[in-house]
């Protein structure tokens, strides 16, 4: 192997000159390349599977959400070392106020899981560290929604800016006003994000299985560390993708940490 130096004008010109040399088995460019994003986040130590398996690091090399507002409509999320800064005001649509701080730890995990910080030498790392999170308490203190709130709360994700809107509800009855949220949704220019479910079987959820009928909609099932489908994970022709599922480091409401599936 020889390297040439020469100028950036003159690389091309050279490139093809070497190339169409017979003696020159091979030419290239000598590229620089980076090494790949790994935050110090100290949890990763112990749950790197699920961040290999889903390439997170060529990711980050790329995007990490910056600019992104991903809504939560969960059981509410609340405030966490490993989500500051993180945190756009809120609503709680359940108890019909300001504060949508989270009374059961599902949605706080959820937001963990999209957006946690990294490099902070803190706790987990989310998909999408430079994102922001939008929450919207939806569901009571056992994670209880009802079809209208759901609907509800993504109009207002709508008209307060979310990209991304995560719900992760599912039941086996139709939801057709859930259905109309999803195209407004959608048509604003939202992508929705939805649970497929967690029947361990291939019995139809909604509003998951609506995802086939409206471009823009994603029904997610759940994976272990290894990619195979999780015992615990629906399935079907309705699901989009799956992703991990199972034991992710995850944001814990009062402090601290959890391995949440």
């Amino acid at each position: 192997t020889v390297t040439v130096p020469v100028d950036a004008a003159g690389a091309a010109s050279a490139l093809a000159a070497l190339r169409a040399d017979p003696r020159v088995e091979a030419a290239q460019v000598d590229h620089r390349r980076s090494v790949a994003a790994w935050p110090n986040d100290p949890l990763l130590e112990y749950g790197w599977p699920y961040i290999s398996l889903t390439d997170l690091p060529r990711t980050w090399d790329v995007t990490r959400g910056a600019g992104a507002v991903v809504a939560v409509l969960d059981t509410g999320v609340s405030t966490h070392e490993d989500l500051a800064g993180a945190l756009l005001p809120g609503i709680d649509l359940v108890d019909g106020d300001s504060d949508p701080s989270d009374p059961n730890g599902h949605g706080t995990a959820v937001a963990g899981v999209a957006a946690a910080r990294s490099d902070n030498g803190l706790g987990s790392v989310g998909a999408a560290p430079s994102a922001t999170i939008l929450p919207v308490r939806i569901a009571d203190a056992s994670g209880v929604a009802q079809d209208s709130t759901i609907a509800q709360g993504m109009d207002w994700a709508v008209a307060h800016g979310a990209d991304v809107i995560n719900l992760s509800f599912a039941g086996t009855d139709a939801a057709p006003v859930v259905l109309a949220a999803m195209r407004d949704a959608v048509a604003a220019g939202c992508v929705v994000v939805v649970a497929a479910g967690n029947d361990g079987s291939a019995v139809t959820q909604y509003p998951a299985a609506y995802a086939p009928a409206v471009d823009g909609v994603l029904a997610v099932g759940a994976t272990d560390d290894g990619g195979d489908v999780t015992p615990f994970s629906s399935w079907g022709d309705w699901v989009t993708v799956a992703a991990p599922g199972e034991q992710i480091g995850a944001p814990l409401v009062g402090g601290g940490y959890e391995w949440a599936s």
